[in-house]
């Protein structure tokens, strides 16, 4: 996620994970063109086939659901945010007023038996969230930080409110040690005063 333009007029967003497309479209091909090689060759055994024939469709399912753009263009004059997310089989997007956007969110979430975290910036409105991304992204926290501060401005919202609200809607969602992560990190606290902040917090 970058922000591709900010003046007095707009503030862009873009994000499109090339990469994890190229990739995931490239696994693909490879589990095809593995296919088509011993398809060709029945000296090979057949119990390959299943295996390319799984490998390929996970593959370019999993190119489909993630290789997707999304763009969000927060219009400062007319204080409207358009936005629109295309991928391979379909897009969506929308019309949303500033004042219906109520908090600004840098979302986390951690992968099994690690405490590595992923972030993701989402917008809360009136009529429910929109995620700025269709995944969490590995390492991207300060980024997303980045571009939560530049949409608060934007909005002219209080940065210090945001950054709570982040933690509360873990906690409210039963992600009470993803709060304590995130606040351990973002406050450079131990676990037992991240803990304690998070159930101040929540009182």
């Amino acid at each position: 996620m970058r922000i591709t333009r900010s003046d007095p007029e707009h503030l862009v967003i873009v994000d499109f994970p090339k990469l994890l497309g190229v990739t995931l479209f490239s696994a693909s091909l490879l589990c095809l063109s593995r296919l088509m090689y011993c398809l060709g060759h029945p000296e090979i055994t057949h119990r390959e086939l299943p295996g390319c024939v799984i490998g390929a469709l996970v593959f370019f399912g999993g190119g489909c659901l993630f290789a997707k753009r999304s763009v969000f263009d927060f219009d400062l004059v007319t204080q409207q945010l358009r936005w629109h997310r295309r991928g391979l089989f379909g897009h969506k997007g929308g019309v949303v007023l500033f004042e219906s956007i109520t908090s600004v969110a840098v979302e986390s979430s951690s992968f099994p038996l690690t405490s590595v975290l992923s972030y993701r910036v989402t917008l809360y409105t009136t009529q429910g969230t929109i995620p700025m991304t269709e995944s969490y992204g590995l390492g991207e926290g300060p980024g997303c930080e980045q571009v939560r501060a530049a949409i608060c401005q934007a909005l002219q919202k209080s940065l210090a409110g945001q950054m709570e609200n982040d933690i509360l809607a873990l906690a409210a969602a039963g992600r009470k040690l993803d709060a304590i992560k995130l606040v351990a990190r973002r406050y450079k606290l131990s676990v037992t005063q991240a803990t304690q902040f998070v159930d101040d917090l929540c009182q």
